[in-house]
């Protein structure tokens, strides 16, 4: 089993009279990508910088696996020094951190973010794309057991967010990656395991394992998708159905694409089933209220 990096139990935090975060709780492991995800206001960033250990809850528990842990915080408009070069920030944050062979720590994250070609370029001419890859490749630098991102794709086009995917999911061989994100698409693309904010708890939303071999069907409405009645799964306007090989899967698709109203056929868990799941959330207090009635 991979080392449990970070265990959040029970969080409560105000801001003022506003309750944000009521028993929110929350794990992550070295080698996985965890989102938050939630309405704007819903305590995302919150909790982010709390297990980012940049504040402190006002109650509950917060554990990490050893008192030296390195964690890495990067909020969503990075601040870099405009006359620095590329390389000279880069190097700067591996020193700052004392990390162990920081010339090579800073090389590695070069690498990882594919900033060869701007390494002698002033912070201050950088595209935004570029800016965000530098920020990035700086907190790498500084090797972090868990890496907090706040909006990583704010203002990427689709090249950027791919290659950004990709080094996300490199930086998640060794360390555990928490991000907020408001992109769904993104979400899904990225995260093995996702927590919905919600009325200030925090309420995991299972995912379909990545390894398995299912076939996720969008339909025009929602009463199309739940008319399928031989899906594993049916979320919304989006059916899924689970195959123990891919002949099958094929043979399936054959068959569905001579349906009416299905609009798109995907490998992968669409955004509009992880959203249907988000809407379809009771919170604790909602959910008792309705074993309340049904009792």
């Amino acid at each position: 089993m991979s080392e449990i990096l970070l265990q959040l139990h029970r969080i409560q935090h105000r801001h003022g009279n506003k309750s944000v975060l009521k028993n929110a709780d929350l794990q992550i492991a070295r080698g996985e990508i965890v989102a938050l995800i939630g309405e704007n206001g819903a305590g995302k960033s919150t909790l982010l910088s709390i297990a980012a250990n940049l504040q402190k809850p006002q109650a509950g528990r917060r554990q990490y696996a050893q008192p030296m842990l390195r964690i890495v915080w990067l909020g969503d408009k990075p601040a870099l020094y405009p006359d620095w070069t590329v390389e000279t920030f880069i190097h700067c944050s591996a020193d700052c951190q004392a990390v162990a062979d920081a010339k090579a720590a800073a090389l590695a994250a070069v690498a990882a973010c594919g900033l060869e070609s701007v390494l002698t370029t002033p912070c201050k001419h950088l595209s935004h794309g570029f800016r965000q890859r530098v920020a990035l490749a700086g907190a790498l630098a500084a090797r972090p057991d868990l890496l907090c991102l706040d909006e990583p794709g704010n203002g990427l086009d689709m090249g950027q967010k791919l290659a950004l995917r990709t080094i996300l999911r490199q930086v998640a061989q060794s360390a555990g990656v928490l991000l907020v994100h408001h992109d769904l698409e993104e979400v899904v693309a990225l995260a093995d395991r996702v927590y919905a904010l919600q009325q200030g708890y925090c309420l995991a939303l299972p995912l379909p394992a990545k390894e398995e071999c299912w076939l996720w069907c969008e339909w025009e409405t929602a009463e199309q998708a739940q008319s399928c009645l031989d899906a594993q799964q049916r979320l919304g306007s989006c059916s899924g159905y689970l195959f123990t090989d891919t002949q099958a899967r094929a043979e399936k698709m054959q068959q569905l694409s001579r349906q009416t109203g299905l609009q798109r056929m995907s490998f992968h868990y669409p955004a509009a089933a992880l959203q249907a799941q988000r809407e379809a959330l009771l919170v604790p207090e909602a959910l008792e209220t309705e074993q309340g009635r049904a009792s």
